[in-house]
Formats: structure tokens, C-alpha cells, sequence
């Protein structure tokens, strides 16, 4: 991994201020270049595995010591049509959200978790449209999300009915609405 310097040349990450290795770089529609590896500081700043760097200096995503939790490192980084940025590794959680598990989302503001949940390490994120392929290491169950959108035009009360078929592991439903949860 290397950094362009003014003078037109390249500077290797580890010289620019990384203390470990950098092992994914994706550029944002946003202009800014992000990095994934296994480091714990960018610059004058504690970031746990994955920085933003706006072409002078590293900033943390989110505030200082903000990052990935657990795991070693972040393998892969892709940014879908939207500017989301996908972070894939070994880690087991993110600053604020422990259900980001192997994979994070990063929307510009907070970590968050996909509707998606992946038993191993991840080492390949590709998004293509509204889709997102996902690569990972040896035997795993995943599982994904579905949303059901249930809308009441009338003026009774609806209440809706929901069959869940198996096998499968229910962990929550959530009102996309209020933002309710009913975990399992």
C-alpha cells in the first residue's frame, strides 16, 4: 500500500504514519481514500483497524479509539453506489455495535451492522448495484434478513401475521418505523 506524495511520487503507508500493516484501500465518492489492516494508530490518532485519509493527514471514522472491535484486522474494503463503506475481516464488533460481526458497514457518520450475519472470517466484499457478494473462510452458516413491509390504509387497526419457516435462527424483528426491537 502507498500513499502519493506532492512531489509526485509514492510514500509506503508504513512511513506515513501507520503503525502495522495496511491490507485493503478503497477510494470514496467522497474523495477520501479508506484503509483496513491490522493498526491500532494513523497518524496522531488511536483507530482501531480502518482510517480515513483526505489526502494530507489520517482521521479516525467516528471519534478517537473508534473502530473494529476484537480479530486481528480488516481483509477487504468496498463502497457500493450509494457511498457506504463495506469493511470485511476477522473483528467481532464496531464502536457502538457489536452485532457487525466479520463484516461493517460505515455510512459516513456511525458503524453499523448489515441484516446479515456471517460465521467466519470475511475476506472478499464486492457490491455491484443494489447487490452485495460476500467471500469467506471455511465452513460457516450465514444467514440473511428479510424485510416484510406491512402498510395499513384503512381506519381499523391491522395487526399482521407472520409465519417463520426453518431451519433458521430468529434474532430480532424490528419496526423500521420506530425503530423498536423485539429480540430473540
Amino acid at each position: 500500500c502507498a500513499l502519493p506524495i506532492a512531489a509526485g511520487g509514492f510514500q509506503a503507508l508504513a512511513e506515513s504514519g501507520l503503525n502495522g500493516a495496511c491490507y485493503a484501500m478503497r477510494m470514496g465518492l467522497d474523495g477520501k481514500l479508506y484503509l483496513g489492516g491490522a493498526f491500532t494508530t494513523a497518524g496522531w490518532w488511536t483507530i482501531a483497524k480502518v482510517a480515513m485519509w483526505n489526502r494530507v493527514d489520517f482521521f479516525p471514522l467516528g471519534g478517537d479509539g473508534d473502530g473494529l472491535t476484537g480479530g486481528t484486522k480488516v481483509n477487504t474494503i468496498d463502497i457500493d453506489n450509494r457511498g457506504n463503506v463495506y469493511f470485511g475481516g476477522d473483528f467481532t464488533g464496531a464502536t457502538n455495535n457489536a452485532l457487525a460481526a466479520y463484516i461493517a458497514l460505515w455510512n459516513g457518520t456511525r458503524f453499523g451492522h448489515l441484516d446479515l450475519v456471517i460465521g467466519a472470517e470475511v475476506r472478499a466484499i464486492a457490491s455491484r448495484y443494489d447487490k452485495l457478494f460476500v467471500g469467506y473462510a471455511g465452513n460457516s452458516v450465514s444467514s440473511i434478513a428479510d424485510v416484510q413491509v406491512v402498510n395499513n390504509e384503512g381506519a381499523a387497526t391491522a395487526y399482521p401475521f407472520l409465519d417463520i419457516l426453518g431451519p433458521l435462527t430468529v434474532r430480532w424483528l424490528e419496526n423500521q418505523d420506530t425503530g423498536k426491537l423485539i429480540r430473540f
